[in-house]
């Protein structure tokens, strides 16, 4: 990673109010003012590092950076190959047929769908999973990070 903060930084920056350090789509936002359009983005903070210290008692960057890396290339190598296959179910696009054929009839609204749609489904099901199964919430976390700091402090 390009970035790595010291617990200190982390209290420092959580007492002005900073849920996270945010390095990907800070690129997304600047391209999309530079182009003079629109970019979104939802944000997860799932604190999966400092909960799987307090559960164990080690703390694994490197092999929770390695899992998150893993399963991003695994779902952006899905949604490459998904999005083309999704897009000639729904627009009835061939890329072999209509590859240099410029405008094809009915594609345009083939990627509103699969670029709105499908992802608004997508976001929700995170959501719901989220929000019903995820163990973290704001008072878990204030007692997770409570016990974090006493530990530390005991092993220092």
């Amino acid at each position: 990673a390009g970035y790595r903060e010291t617990w200190e930084q982390v209290i420092r920056y959580r007492s002005k109010g900073a849920l996270c350090v945010e390095m990907e789509g800070v690129g997304l936002f600047t391209i999309a003012k530079y182009r003079k359009c629109l970019a979104t983005a939802i944000y997860i903070i799932t604190d999966v590092i400092d909960y799987q210290e307090q559960k164990t008692g080690i703390r694994s960057e490197s092999a929770i950076y390695a899992v998150y890396t893993f399963c991003r290339n695994l779902g952006q190598t899905i949604a490459d190959v998904g999005g083309m296959k999704l897009l000639g179910a729904v627009a009835g696009y061939n890329g072999a047929i209509h590859g240099s054929a410029g405008y094809v009839e009915g594609v345009g609204e083939g990627i509103l769908f699969v670029c709105t749609i499908i992802p608004a489904i997508v976001y929700t099901l995170v959501f719901i999973l989220f929000k019903f199964g995820y163990p973290l919430n704001k008072s878990k976390l204030d007692v997770m990070y409570k016990d974090l700091r006493v530990r530390r402090e005991v092993t220092e």
